[in-house]
C-alpha cells in the first residue's frame, strides 16, 4: 500500500508537469511486475541512461534491493528536445536524491519526502537576493508587495535567522521610496520624536527586531504613525520580529498601541524546516557567494546534499550560511565536500568517526578495531549498558562481547 501510495503521487506530479505517463515496477512484488516485454527490457539496460522503443522512451532506476522504475513517456519523441530535457532532469534529480544505495523501505522514505516537497512547490518567488518555490512563503510575499506603493507600515513575523530583511528589501524595490536603511543606519538614539523620524525623508526604515528598541524611541515611532496625515517624502516603517507578538505585549517589552499600528499589513516568513524546496538553491547561493563564483552546486558530493536538505535548520538562512562557509573553508578546490566535513549537529559524532577512520592511513587491523569500538559503544548507549541484548543484537556470546570491551578498552555506560 504504501509503495503504490507513493508511486501515484510520483505519477501525478509528472503527468501534471510533463503529460507523461509512469510506471514502477518492483522486480521482488510479484503483484508489481511489468510486461514481459518490459521486465526483459530492464533486464538487459540495467546500466541505460534510457531507452529508445518506438514512440517511447524507457529510463531505468535501480537501487541496490532492485527497485527499479521504469519512466514511459507516451509519445515521447513528440515532447521536443525541451520537454524531455526538462524530464530527464527531473528523473536524474530523483536517481541522485532519492533513490540511493538503502533498504527499500528507506528509499520509499526519501521519495515520499521529496514529493510532498514538490507538492508544496509553486512559481518561483524572489525576496530579496533570494527565491522561494514555497507556495505559503510566495503567498506571503505577494501580500507584502502588493502594499509596496502604499505607506502602511509591514510588521513581518519570522523566526530566529531567517532573513527578514531579504522580504523587507523585496518590497522596498517595488516601492517609490529612494533609499532603504536600517534602524541602525540611522542611530536609533536620536530617534526620540515624530519629527526625528519623518525627517529621515523618503525611505524605507527597517527595523530588524522592534524589541530591542528602546523606550524613547518606541514611544517616538508610535507617536509618528499616529499622525492623521505625514509628509508626502516621509519613511516607509518595515519592522520584524522573531518574538511572539502576544507574549511582547504581556511582557511590556513593546507597546499594545504600537504593534497595533505595525500590524495593519501583517506577514508571515515560514521557518526553512517547513520549505525544505528551497533548501538545494540557498545551498547553490550560499556556496556562490562565499567562493567568489569559482564553486556551484555540483561542488557538494550526494550524501552531503541529502544530509544539509535533511536538517531541521532552527536557525534558518542564516544558520544554514554558516555551515556552507564552514564546510567551504575546509574544503580545498576543486574537491567536493562530503558529508564527513559537515558539521557534528548535523551528520551525528558516529558518522564523522567512521568517516574518519574510513579515510585514515591505519592498517586494515587499526581501522576494524576502530569500527568494532564504534559498533559496541554505540549498541551499548541504544541499550542503556544491557550486554545481554547488545550481544544478541551484534551475534556475539556473553563472554565473547565482554572480551571485546576489556580488548577496546570501551567504558560501558553506567
Amino acid at each position: 500500500m504504501r509503495t503504490r501510495r507513493v508511486v501515484e503521487r510520483f505519477s501525478e506530479l509528472v503527468q501534471r508537469q510533463f503529460g507523461c505517463s509512469v510506471h514502477f515496477y518492483d522486480l521482488l512484488d510479484p503483484k508489481m511486475q511489468p510486461d514481459k516485454e518490459l521486465l526483459e527490457l530492464a533486464r538487459r539496460n540495467k546500466l541505460a541512461k534510457s531507452i529508445v522503443q518506438k514512440n517511447d522512451i524507457h529510463i531505468p532506476i535501480e537501487s541496490e534491493n532492485c527497485l527499479y522504475a521504469l519512466l514511459t513517456l507516451k509519445d515521447g519523441l513528440q515532447l521536443g528536445s525541451e520537454g524531455l530535457e526538462k524530464v530527464l532532469q527531473l528523473v536524474d534529480l530523483l536517481v541522485r536524491s532519492v533513490v540511493i544505495s538503502e533498504s527499500k523501505m528507506q528509499v520509499l522514505e526519501r521519495l515520499d519526502i521529496y514529493l510532498e516537497q514538490k507538492k508544496n512547490e509553486g512559481p518561483v518567488k524572489k525576496y530579496g537576493k533570494f527565491q522561494t518555490k514555497n507556495k505559503e512563503f510566495a503567498t506571503q510575499i505577494d501580500m507584502a508587495v502588493r502594499q509596496a506603493d502604499q505607506k502602511f507600515p509591514i510588521l513581518i513575523l519570522a523566526k530566529t535567522g531567517s532573513a527578514a530583511i531579504e522580504l523587507a528589501k523585496e518590497v522596498h524595490e517595488k516601492s517609490p521610496a529612494i533609499d532603504f536603511k536600517t534602524v541602525l543606519e540611522v542611530n536609533p538614539e536620536h530617534l526620540t520624536s515624530s519629527d526625528d523620524i519623518t525627517a529621515l525623508g523618503n525611505i524605507t526604515l527597517f527595523i530588524p527586531e522592534v524589541a530591542v528598541l528602546n523606550e524613547a524611541t518606541q514611544i517616538a515611532l508610535e507617536s509618528y504613525l499616529r499622525l492623521q496625515s505625514r509628509p508626502k517624502r516621509s519613511p516607509r516603517i518595515i519592522a520584524s520580529t522573531t518574538n511572539n507578538p502576544k507574549e511582547l505585549i504581556e511582557s511590556n517589552q513593546v507597546s499594545q498601541g504600537l504593534l497595533y499600528l505595525l500590524s495593519i499589513a501583517r506577514v508571515t516568513m515560514p521557518p526553512l524546516e517547513n520549505r525544505r524546496e528551497d533548501i538545494l538553491e540557498l545551498i547553490h547561493f550560499f556556496s556562490q557567494a562565499h567562493s567568489k563564483g569559482k564553486r556551484s552546486l555540483y561542488s557538494f558530493g550526494l550524501e552531503t546534499l541529502i544530509k544539509l536538505s535533511e536538517y531541521c535548520w532552527s536557525g534558518n538562512e542564516q544558520e544554514l550560511e554558516t555551515e556552507i562557509k564552514r564546510a567551504l573553508k575546509v574544503t580545498d578546490p576543486p574537491l567536493e565536500i562530503q558529508s564527513y566535513q559537515l558539521s557534528e549537529k548535523i551528520v551525528g559524532s558516529e558518522h564523522l568517526l567512521l568517516q574518519r577512520i574510513i579515510r585514515s592511513k591505519r592498517k586494515l587491523g587499526e581501522a576494524v578495531k576502530s569500527l568494532e569500538k564504534i559498533i559496541i559503544t554505540s549498541n551499548l548507549k541504544k541499550s542503556s549498558g544491557n550486554k545481554s541484548e547488545v550481544s544478541r543484537n551484534l551475534g556475539l556470546s556473553r563472554s565473547a562481547l565482554h572480551q571485546k570491551i576489556v580488548d577496546l578498552g570501551i567504558t560501558s555506560p553506567s
